[in-house]
């Protein structure tokens, strides 16, 4: 029993980490187009910030999650 709840947790972590991965990667998909000279005039540069914070907080959660499973494993 105590085996099953181990693995339990640690697919919960794994899972969660690709949820990170996932979303880390999209945002910085969105902060590429700021990078586009042509239209950076129209980037809201408040915005941007506000992702790359985002983005930060998210890769320590990613780096939290991904130190938990390996402590499980």
């Amino acid at each position: 029993m105590k085996e099953a709840k181990r693995l339990g947790e640690m697919a919960k972590k794994k899972v969660e980490a690709k949820i990170y991965e996932r979303a880390i990667a999209e945002r910085k998909s969105a902060l590429m187009v700021n990078e586009d000279e042509s239209i950076s005039e129209f980037i809201n540069q408040t915005a941007v910030q506000s992702v790359q914070k985002e983005v930060a907080l998210l890769e320590k959660k990613l780096m939290e999650v991904n130190a938990d499973a390996n402590t499980m494993g």
